[in-house]
């Protein structure tokens, strides 16, 4: 078989190849839901005020620490409606807002991530026991396009691995909070009577 007929078998070969890649990553689904769970050895009231405020994101963040320089900014009301955006070299452009609160229980929080696009994040807290807490963390959401597909394919392990870090850096975080003191209860013990001056007792 000549040389030319060789270059043309593999280039229809690899014309079929790419024609079949392309179907199939125009067949893949867009939509994606990504979760990870950690079990935090912490009473749930100390890691939920670790998660429902987002100025205390920024230590146990994944991206912060990929990013120090990130320059963030807070704005709307506390609790629902509260606003985080950050510009970076590595985090690129973005923001987060709290969309919901259960308290001790889940923060609801729509991204958007400009060019990205937008998703929905949560992050839910069960009490497995008095001080043991498990945590998932969530996102949820669809990319568009051709690729979109492909995209949302790959995020499970590229997102799924940040999640992992981040819940790793929260678990040492809320593990190394001290626990809060007790404030001793009101007495109900009855107040002792002053013993009867002398000459008084009957």
């Amino acid at each position: 078989m000549s040389a030319k007929m060789w270059l043309c078998i593999a280039t229809v070969a690899v014309g079929t190849v790419t024609a079949a890649g392309v179907v199939t990553a125009f067949l893949l689904p867009r939509d994606f839901e990504i979760t990870r769970t950690q079990q935090i050895y912490a009473p749930r009231d100390i890691v939920w005020d670790h998660v429902a405020v987002l100025e205390n994101h920024a230590a146990w963040s994944p991206w912060q620490a990929k990013d120090p320089t990130t320059i963030i900014r807070f704005t709307g009301p506390e609790g629902v409606g509260r606003t985080m955006s950050w510009v970076g070299k590595v985090t690129g452009e973005g923001s987060e807002m709290i969309t919901a609160l259960e308290p001790k229980h889940r923060i609801d929080t729509h991204l958007d991530l400009a060019d990205m696009g937008t998703a929905e994040a949560w992050l839910a807290l069960e009490a497995t026991a008095p001080d043991t807490t498990r945590v998932t963390w969530g996102l949820t959401g669809t990319n568009e396009g051709i690729f979109g597909g492909v995209i949302s394919a790959m995020l499970d392990t590229v997102v799924g691995g940040d999640y992992e870090d981040g819940l790793r850096r929260l678990k040492a975080i809320a593990e190394a909070t001290p626990l809060p003191v007790s404030q001793p209860l009101p007495s109900t013990e009855p107040l002792p009577v002053e013993a009867a001056e002398d000459g008084e007792a009957g």
